[in-house]
C-alpha cells in the first residue's frame, strides 16, 4: 500500500474515534412546522416560532412525549397560542388511542391498530355527549368502507371505496342509511368514478332517478338525467373555440341521406380525438341537435386505448389491450359503467366473447375464422350448458 492511501485510512479512523468520543448533539424537544388550519405539516421551521407566524404545528420529540406519559403529542398554534392538540397513548390492549382537544375539551377520539390504520373515530359535543361514530373496515391493507352511526347506534351512511391493486381510488360511493332521514336527499346516492387518477363521472340518484355528470381533463363535458334505463335529458355543450392561434379546428362533413353533420377534431398526430354528430337540420346553437359524441384516447405507443360513445343509449365505453407486438388481445364493452361484453383474441383468427347477462349468467362464444364453433353458458364461473356448432353449409 502506498503512503497516500495509508494516510487517508488513518485520518478516517481518527475522525471516527473522535466522533465516538464527543457527546452527541442534543435532540430538539419540540420541532416546529408551518401548517394550515387542519394541522397539516407544510414546511419545517428553524427554532421556536414568533407570535405572528400564523398556523404552526408543534411536534414533541419521543422523549418529551414520554415525559408527559404519552406516546406522541402535537399542538396547533395560531399567533403563538395553542388552538388544538392531539395526544396519543397506548392502551393495555396494544391499540393506540388519539384524543383531539380544543380549549382543553376532547372533541374527538380515534383508535389505531399496530399497522397505523384508523379503526374508528368518535365525535363529541360541547357537553361531552357522543355525536357520531365512524367505523373503518379494511380488506387487506386497503380501506374499503366507512360506516357512520348516530349517537343511538343507527346507521347514517356508508362510504364505499374501490381501490386498484396499487391503492389508487377507482370508485367512491356514499349510500345513506335508514337513520339519514329525509334531510339526506330521500335515499340519494353519490358515486364518483375515477380512471388513472382522473375523475370521470359523478353520479347522484334518488328514487330510481339518476343524474350523471361526465368529465375529462378536469372539465365537465356532459350532464345526463335518467329514469331507470331511460334517458330523459342530455346536455353536451358544443366544443369551445380554439384557445390558441394555430390550434386545429374541427373538420366538418355532411351526410345528406342521414341528414347529419359530423365535426371531427384531431390531435397533434392527426388521429381523431373528438367526433360530434349533429342533426343537420337543427339550428347551430350550443348543443342543439347533438346526436352522438365519441372521444378517443390512445396509449403512448399510438394504439387505441379507449373509445367513449355518448348517445341515445347513454355512455358506452370500449377499452382495448395489446401484446408486445401491438396485436389487439382484449376488448371490453361497458354501458353506463356495467361490463356487458369482453372479447379476447388468443391467436390470429381466434376470438372468445363473454356476454354478461342481467341474471348473473355469462354466455361464452368461441369463434374461429369469423365462424361460431362453440357456445357455453356459465353461472358462478361453472359451465351449466355447452354445445359445439356444426360448420356452415359449404364449408370444407
Amino acid at each position: 500500500m502506498t503512503p497516500a492511501p495509508r494516510r487517508r485510512r488513518a485520518a478516517a479512523a481518527a475522525a471516527a474515534l473522535l466522533t465516538a468520543l464527543l457527546p452527541a448533539a442534543p435532540l430538539a424537544a419540540v420541532e416546529y412546522y408551518r401548517a394550515d388550519r387542519f394541522g397539516t405539516r407544510l414546511a419545517a421551521l428553524e427554532g421556536a416560532p414568533g407570535s405572528d407566524s400564523g398556523f404552526v404545528l408543534a411536534v414533541d420529540s419521543a422523549a418529551e412525549a414520554a415525559a408527559a406519559g404519552l406516546a406522541a403529542r402535537r399542538r396547533l398554534l395560531e399567533g403563538g397560542a395553542a388552538v388544538r392538540e392531539w395526544r396519543r397513548r397506548v392502551e393495555p390492549t396494544g391499540v393506540e388511542l388519539e384524543q383531539e382537544l380544543e380549549a382543553g375539551r376532547v372533541v374527538a377520539e380515534r383508535h389505531y391498530d399496530d399497522a397505523g390504520r384508523m379503526l374508528d373515530e368518535r365525535r363529541y359535543g360541547a357537553a361531552g355527549e357522543l355525536l357520531q361514530l365512524d367505523v373503518m373496515l379494511y380488506r387487506g391493507s386497503g380501506l374499503y368502507r366507512v360506516e357512520r352511526y348516530d349517537a343511538e347506534g343507527e346507521l347514517l351512511a356508508a362510504d364505499d371505496f374501490d381501490l386498484t391493486a396499487g391503492g389508487r381510488l377507482r370508485r367512491f360511493a356514499r349510500l345513506p342509511g335508514p337513520a339519514a332521514g329525509a334531510g339526506a336527499g330521500s335515499g340519494a346516492v353519490l358515486a364518483l368514478v375515477f380512471g388513472a387518477g382522473e375523475l370521470l363521472e359523478e353520479r347522484h340518484g334518488a328514487g330510481g332517478a339518476e343524474l350523471i355528470v361526465r368529465a375529462a381533463g378536469g372539465a365537465e363535458y356532459a350532464r345526463e338525467e335518467w329514469a331507470g334505463e331511460r334517458l330523459l335529458t342530455a346536455r353536451r355543450p358544443a366544443p369551445a373555440a380554439p384557445a390558441a392561434p394555430g390550434a386545429p379546428a374541427a373538420e366538418t362533413s355532411f351526410d345528406g341521406r342521414a341528414a347529419t353533420r359530423t365535426e371531427t377534431t384531431r390531435d397533434a398526430r392527426g388521429r381523431p380525438a373528438l367526433v360530434r354528430v349533429y342533426a343537420a337540420a337543427e339550428a347551430a346553437e350550443e348543443g342543439a341537435g347533438l346526436l352522438e359524441e365519441r372521444r378517443y384516447r390512445y396509449h403512448p405507443d399510438g394504439t387505441l386505448a379507449s373509445l367513449e360513445v355518448a348517445g341515445e343509449r347513454g355512455l358506452e365505453t370500449y377499452r382495448y389491450a395489446y401484446d408486445g407486438a401491438g396485436r389487439r388481445i382484449r376488448e371490453e364493452y361497458r354501458r353506463r359503467g356495467r361490463v356487458l361484453r369482453v372479447s379476447t383474441f388468443p391467436a390470429p383468427g381466434e376470438q372468445v366473447d363473454e356476454v354478461y347477462g342481467a341474471d348473473a349468467t355469462v354466455l361464452r362464444v368461441y369463434w374461429r375464422d369469423r365462424t361460431r364453433v362453440r357456445e357455453e353458458l356459465l353461472r358462478g364461473g361453472a359451465v351449466i350448458r355447452a354445445r359445439d356448432l356444426p360448420p356452415p353449409e359449404g364449408a370444407s
